[in-house]
């Protein structure tokens, strides 16, 4: 009796062996080793009815998953670390980062840091409520911070117009839950818009961004967290 117990606890564990061994294993996938994100041109309806055409810029991330198999992207970690990094560090200090004025999906304006080495483009929860954005949960993507912590992004927001000095573009936005900041600007944005930062003799920052539309270029002054000017005092005609 001893013995069938025996036999029959073993097939039992080599068959849950044998299924744990067949499921996908999980991945760390590094974003800044993704291909860069792609961009087209498409017409849209913004406010006050007026129809025009603007660049879309893809979102690396979701370029990687959908190539995979509906197991393969739900074992996907990604990691602002790049590939054969093993040792712990501490999260980044994004004190010395610095911000420019854009209006979000023509609701509100908004403080957005600027940030080209990262390869996702995101927003908190509550900025996107207040922006009246709208995100898929469906898509929703694990992460893992510097300091090894793992978290899930609310979804993807897609085509979502910001508008920085006329200039309007599309991107695909990442919602979390809890952020350091509002709103992040990444690669996407500097490869649709082909920015570029200008330093003067004084130390101040200008970025120059390019209607891909029209080619016409825009100087933006560059501004220190929490110095914008509507921040500081009412300028009517800021915008």
């Amino acid at each position: 009796m001893t013995s069938k117990c025996s036999n029959k606890d073993k097939s039992r564990e080599d068959k849950d062996q044998e299924k744990k061994d067949n499921q996908p294993q999980k991945k760390v996938v590094s974003v800044n080793s993704l291909e860069s994100p792609e961009k087209r041109q498409k017409v849209i309806e913004i406010k006050d009815s007026e129809v025009v055409e603007v660049w879309v810029v893809a979102d690396p991330v979701l370029q990687f998953l959908e190539k995979l198999s509906p197991e393969e992207r739900n074992c996907q970690i990604f990691t602002i670390e790049e590939e054969g990094e093993k040792e712990e560090r501490v999260a980044p200090d994004i004190a010395h980062l610095r911000v420019v004025p854009a209006v979000i999906n023509s609701v509100g304006k908004e403080e957005v840091l600027l940030d080209s080495g990262s390869q996702i483009i995101s927003m908190t929860k509550k900025v996107a409520a207040a922006n009246k954005v709208s995100w898929d949960p469906s898509l929703r993507i694990q992460m893992q911070s510097a300091n090894r912590l793992l978290s899930r992004t609310c979804g993807l927001a897609r085509n979502v117009p910001f508008t920085l000095r006329g200039v309007t573009v599309l991107l695909q936005i990442h919602v979390m839950d809890v952020a350091p900041y509002t709103v992040l600007l990444g690669w996407p944005f500097d490869t649709i818009t082909e920015s570029r930062i200008v330093n003067d003799k004084k130390g101040n920052q200008t970025m120059c961004i390019t209607c891909l539309n029209t080619r016409a270029k825009v100087a933006i002054p560059i501004y220190k967290r929490g110095e914008l000017p509507w921040k500081v005092e009412n300028l009517a005609n800021f915008w």
